[in-house]
């Protein structure tokens, strides 16, 4: 009875170790995570505004663009792909965050504001906007891949703090062949995911 006891035990500690952090401590889960001027308790927070999902300047700046030359790795995008992707992402952080908190049409005092910005997006497949910059391209290139997105924290004006997080992945890791937004896809689940556990 004590062995199994014992066992029971290890299980759960490996199970307590295997469990993603929660609040405070799931700051450390993104790439980079800076508070404006202080630590805040995000779990503290039972109301939460999201605002629409927006692109960086860089990222539009690619929109219809054309590679200079066989050494310019600037990828252009379509403004439907901008669009497609930022309604999947706001989605994906809308279903996390809509099972740890309640989702507010606006912000004010004692809401939490999220300002969510793509700053990185490339396909694993090539893309309409590859194959119109580059004709001969197969359609059965493969590419890395590439996410990133920078969250804004804030409550009634006042930002609370800024977290800078993506997914980088080498080519080697996105084979075989994965599907066109393979990369961008599990890495906005995995946000969500993020930003829900800093709200647990």
């Amino acid at each position: 009875m004590k062995l199994k006891l014992l066992a029971c035990a290890a299980v759960l500690t490996l199970a307590a170790c295997a469990t993603p952090s929660t609040g405070p401590d799931a700051t450390a889960r993104f790439d980079r995570f800076e508070y404006a001027s202080g630590a805040v308790d995000f779990s503290s927070y039972d109301q939460v505004f999201i605002t629409p999902i927006t692109a960086s300047d860089e990222l539009k700046e690619l929109v219809g663009y054309r590679p200079m030359g066989p050494s310019d790795t600037k990828r252009p995008i379509t403004l439907d792909d901008l669009g497609d992707k930022a309604e999947d992402l706001d989605d994906e952080v809308r279903t996390a965050l809509g099972g740890v908190v309640e989702l507010v049409g606006a912000g004010g005092p004692g809401i939490l504001t999220l300002e969510v910005e793509m700053t990185k997006l490339e396909a694993n497949r090539p893309t309409q906007a590859d194959m119109i910059a580059e004709p001969s391209l197969s359609l059965q290139s493969v590419y890395a891949g590439k996410a990133e997105v920078m969250v804004t924290f804030s409550e009634n004006g006042r930002v609370l703090a800024t977290a800078v997080d993506g997914d980088y992945p080498t080519l080697n890791d996105t084979l075989p062949p994965a599907p066109i937004w393979s990369t961008v896809n599990q890495y906005y689940s995995r946000l969500a995911r993020k930003l829900a556990d800093l709200m647990s």
